[in-house]
């Protein structure tokens, strides 16, 4: 998996890039490693655990990164976080989103309704 994204502190603008071995662990959990030869990390790991709760969905994420570059003492620190988190946040949303639409294709036989729910639904799955 390669992660890339431009981030914008005040002034600067900088990329990052997050590559990381993604395997599929028992019981609905997905465990990444990173791969410091590649890209901005020294090291780094991540954990997704997903499960069913009836019609919605329990996903917990838990993730370290230790960055090749320099991040400034305690604000920087603060910004990344908030970056990484809002990043998140909106990829579950995404994720979520595409999940309704796979349902409603697979529960709706009309075609002219399911337009419907498509076309309310366009506009979340763009980043």
């Amino acid at each position: 998996m390669q992660n890339r994204s431009e981030h914008r502190v005040g002034l600067f603008s900088f990329e990052i890039e997050w590559v990381g071995d993604v395997v599929e662990t028992p019981h609905s959990r997905i465990s990444i490693t990173t791969i410091p030869e590649i890209g901005s990390f020294h090291s780094g790991a991540a954990l997704w655990e997903i499960r069913p709760q009836g019609n919605r969905t329990w996903v917990r994420h838990e993730s370290s990164l230790k960055p090749k570059f320099y991040i400034i003492p305690v604000i920087g620190a603060y910004i990344m976080k908030n970056k990484m988190k809002d990043e998140t946040l909106a990829t579950f949303t995404r994720i979520e989103c595409n999940a309704q639409i796979m349902s409603a294709m697979d529960m709706e036989k009309d075609s002219e309704h399911l337009k419907v729910v498509l076309n309310e639904k366009e506009n979340c799955i763009q980043p």
